[in-house]
């Protein structure tokens, strides 16, 4: 994009109006489509026909498009660029060319791209360079190096295997020769793949997703798999396969939740049982009974507080100490709930129901609650993620992991506890207790964009993007007669063990990628749809069949049109739309204002979302039922209330702010075919219109034929002319000037003869203009004969001139008049009366005169002088003049002569 405007607001509005004339649509209908069409040139013909019928676009501010721009970067995406002059913007493509058999290789190396360090011979070479011929930069350039030499910027190579599912996905396997062998899918904006692993297994599995959360899924030490989750507000969860569970932040920094800056980690056991340690070494174990268990530090025995405030130890070498003393506690009974409220002295609270369920809250804020039969049991603190724990089907799992027999009634795939995080993740930690089952641990990741994450004990990874997922849990029994649905293609498989991935797209299009431990050359296989490979000729006895594989939906490419003020405009894929409306309605937290209509026509709307960052309520999973109970049945009695709202920091907890991301999807009607059709005849009219213009606009220029010396002479020569123009027109008005001064004297001789005067010098003077008249008459001769030498119409004369050479006397006055009047409002102060005068009169006048002039003449009380008072004092003035030429003796003042009054 330029950094000034190729054509200015001026011209863009000239063409615009040009345009107009032509069609009758409206002129950001044209713009939007021309920028559509600019955008299927620059992704070439397989793109023609394809774009101009998006709908939907996306204002992007000035925060967000560079985070916008990152991802596509991120994707590998190339960005093709083209500056579109008539709106001043700039079009980006982002596209990712799906090749024709969905697979290709691409090429890095270092050395390609690097300057490395030359050896001395080509840098003698490079010395050698003439600086002449070398501009700035490049000379900057050719000292800008990496200190590493062309051996070791060989080996800085990648290789890039890229496959390309009908699903939109794009899967990368990078080989490097000192470095493993990675494997990555971007799909849904999520990138995840196999990693390789230090310990257990080959691989590890590892996922980012669109919330910027990470997602690891490894190898214990024993025969269960480890599921890390890590936020993007620090909190770390790790979930073990054997239904532990762990919690803690990556940072000591300052968190928004400020009870937990105490404590380290904590862990949440089957029956929810908290092990919390803290920040100085210390250990508390909070029970849900409201038993709390405390030690100093490790090589230290547990000191329990029951529900009675009694004090013991189970360690042996703990009795050898003094125990504690004993824990105060007070019990009172709600009048409302009949609840029994039991406070102990070290801030432990226990609320027990009629119907059995229980709230147990310790110290630190940590609560938790129950049903009545206690077979389940929900832990939450603030800060932390909440864990709901079956406690049956817990200590079901443990029995069978260690061998004991259980009964068949609780066989199955259950679910020992469920993980809720504030997000809107839900983990499930389920186990498997079947004679049949290969695998007994499973681990379930649900975000809420509908994306599932399964991951066995065997290493086994399931990845199911939201394009499958269901809207109901658990999935509706089908009829005997009705079709099994296909839930495994467009799933991906990965192996941690083997380090493999295997996938099938709807279109039956087989990957099966193996790059094992990463230290070996991958194995990559791929059957498409549609193509009969030379083994399977051989094995059903055909020919070989030249068929090359379909790709019937490539990848859409991302259009954004950028402005020069830092904000941009994307037009939105259809799919990335229908993604959007399906998150919608499947989130409660978005809410859709209803659509607004922009302009004048009612086709183009402006749809608005707003999306709540507050918690989110998880999709139902398999303990949603026991869950809603406990909840509904667990109420805050009132006394206990303020009890309960403590925190460690005996404070309450501030309300949390009501956080909106508002995002406005502008609906646009495309032209439909008459009305495209009519814009492109209008295009075409136009251009013929302008370049028509541009031929005819110079014919009836007129050409000088002559070469360039020739004009500069004969410009010379002009200069000459106009020069001798210029003295002679100065010749005739000094002559013009003498005339009059002879006249003038005549009048006075004449004058003088009435009274009985001699003539003295006058008459000298008139008898020396009397012997110029000869010299006179032969300057008038050669004024005829020179006539263009007295044109007023010459460039080189000047406004004096032109005030002298007027020979009217009513033209004289109004020249006066205009040229005082500088500001142009037909009236003259004292000073610009006074130049006036002596303008027209050709002779001085006092300013004195002139004020008393002005107060004789004058019929306005701020003293102006309008134009007809003006020629009665130049009138009063000559008159005067003259006088004083037949009378020397003074003159009395003009207000003593006619005095009168002004009028009103």
């Amino acid at each position: 994009m330029p950094v000034a405007p190729t054509l200015s607001l001026v011209e863009r509005g000239v063409q615009d109006t040009e345009l107009m004339q032509f069609h009758g649509l409206s002129m950001h209908d044209v713009h939007y489509t021309r920028k559509l069409l600019e955008f299927e040139t620059m992704l070439g013909h397989k793109w023609e026909r394809k774009l101009r019928d998006r709908t939907y676009m996306e204002h992007l501010p000035k925060h967000v498009l560079p985070q916008r721009l990152a991802a596509l970067v991120g994707l590998n995406a190339v960005l093709l660029k083209r500056y579109y002059a008539p709106d001043d913007s700039l079009l980006v493509a982002g596209h990712i060319a799906t090749p024709q058999g969905r697979t290709c290789t691409d090429r890095w190396a270092a050395i390609d791209w690097v300057r490395y360090r030359p050896p001395f011979s080509e840098w003698e070479a490079e010395t050698l360079l003439p600086r002449a011929y070398l501009t700035p930069r490049t000379v900057m350039a050719l000292g800008a190096c990496v200190s590493l030499s062309h051996a070791e910027l060989e080996s800085v190579r990648e290789v890039t295997h890229s496959f390309f599912p009908s699903d939109h996905a794009v899967i990368r396997v990078t080989e490097a020769p000192h470095a493993t062998t990675w494997l990555t899918v971007y799909k849904d904006w999520h990138h995840f793949g196999l990693r390789p692993s230090s310990a257990g297994f080959a691989m590890n599995f590892h996922a980012t997703f669109e919330d910027a959360s990470h997602l690891t899924i490894a190898r214990q030490s024993d025969r269960t798999i480890l599921l890390t989750m890590t936020l993007s507000s620090g909190l770390v969860v790790s979930i073990s396969s054997d239904g532990s569970i762990q919690q803690e932040y990556a940072n000591r920094t300052g968190h928004v939740s400020a009870p937990n800056q105490h404590e380290t980690r904590r862990v949440v056991l089957g029956r929810g049982t908290v092990i919390s340690s803290r920040t100085d070494g210390s250990q508390v174990i909070m029970y849900a009974n409201g038993h709390v268990g405390k030690r100093a530090s490790a090589a230290d025995a547990f000191w329990t507080v029951d529900e009675g405030g009694s004090v013991y130890a189970i360690a042996a070498h703990a009795k050898k100490t003094p125990p504690p003393a004993s824990v105060p506690i007070a019990l009172e009974v709600d009048p409302e709930s009949k609840a029994v409220i039991a406070h102990r002295g070290d801030g432990v609270v226990t609320v027990t129901h009629v119907n059995g369920s229980y709230l147990t809250q310790h110290a630190d804020g940590t609560q938790m609650l129950g049903n009545g039969s206690n077979s389940h049991v929900i832990v939450r603190k603030e800060g932390y993620a909440e864990v709901s724990i079956d406690v049956d089907v817990n200590l079901t799992a443990q029995r069978h992991a260690e061998g004991m027999k259980i009964a068949v009634t609780k066989g199955g795939i259950r679910t020992r506890s469920v993980v809720r995080l504030d997000d809107g993740t839900t983990i499930e930690v389920d186990y498997d207790t079947r004679v049949i089952a290969s695998v007994h641990g499973i681990l379930r990741l649900r975000k809420p964009d509908g994306t599932i994450v399964i991951a066995q004990d065997n290493g086994l990874v399931e990845f199911r993007p939201r394009s499958l997922a269901t809207s109901s849990y658990p999935r509706k029994a089908a009829r005997d007669d009705e079709e099994e649905p296909d839930s495994s293609s467009g799933a991906y498989y990965f192996d941690c063990v083997n380090g493999s991935l295997r996938m099938s797209d709807h279109e039956h299009n087989h990957f099966d990628l193996t790059i094992g431990d990463g230290k070996h050359p991958p194995v990559l296989q791929v059957d498409l749809a549609g193509v009969v490979s030379p083994s399977d000729c051989a094995n059903f006895g055909v020919d070989p069949i030249a068929a090359n594989a379909v790709v019937n939906d490539p990848l859409q490419p991302f259009l954004l049109i950028l402005q020069g003020d830092g904000t941009g405009v994307e037009v939105l894929r259809p799919m990335d739309v229908d993604d959007y409306l399906a998150l919608e309605r499947r989130d409660a937290r978005i809410e859709r204002v209803p659509s607004i209509a922009v302009g004048a026509s009612n086709d183009n709307k402006l749809h608005v979302f707003t999306h709540g960052l507050g918690p989110f309520e998880p999709v139902a999973v398999a303990d949603s039922s026991e869950r809603a109970a406990i909840l509904a049945a667990v109420k805050i009695p009132a006394r206990a209330s303020a009890l309960l709202l403590q925190q460690l920091h005996n404070t309450v907890p501030l309300r949390p702010l009501a956080v909106s991301l508002v995002r406005r999807l502008r609906e646009i009607v495309p032209l439909d075919a008459a009305q495209f059709q009519s814009m492109v005849d209008a295009l075409s009219a136009w251009n013929a219109w302008a370049a028509n213009r541009e031929l005819t606009k110079d014919q009836y220029a007129v050409m000088d034929p002559r070469d360039e010396e020739t004009r500069a002479q004969a410009h010379a020569m002009e200069k000459k002319i106009a020069a001798a123009y210029k003295a002679t027109r100065a010749r005739l008005k000094a002559e013009r000037l003498k005339k009059r001064e002879r006249e003038r004297l005549a009048k006075l001789n004449s004058a003088l003869e009435e009274a009985g005067h001699e003539p003295s010098a006058a008459m000298t003077t008139l008898k020396e203009v009397e012997n110029e008249e000869d010299d006179e008459d032969d300057d008038d001769d050669d004024e005829a004969h020179y006539p263009g030498m007295h044109s007023d119409d010459s460039d080189a004369d000047s406004r004096d001139d032109l005030d002298v050479n007027v020979d009217d006397e009513y033209e004289l006055l109004l020249t006066a008049f205009s040229h005082a009047d500088t500001e142009s409002n037909g009236r003259l102060n004292r000073v610009q009366t006074r130049r006036a005068l002596v303008h027209a009169l050709g002779f001085g006048v006092s300013q004195a005169d002139v004020n008393g002039a002005i107060e004789t003449y004058s019929e306005a009380y701020d003293d102006t002088v309008t134009f007809e008072v003006f020629a009665r004092i130049l009138t009063f003035m000559k008159d005067n003049h003259e006088e004083e030429a037949k009378t020397p003796r003074a003159m009395p003042l003009a207000r003593k002569l006619s005095p009168r009054m002004k009028h009103p």
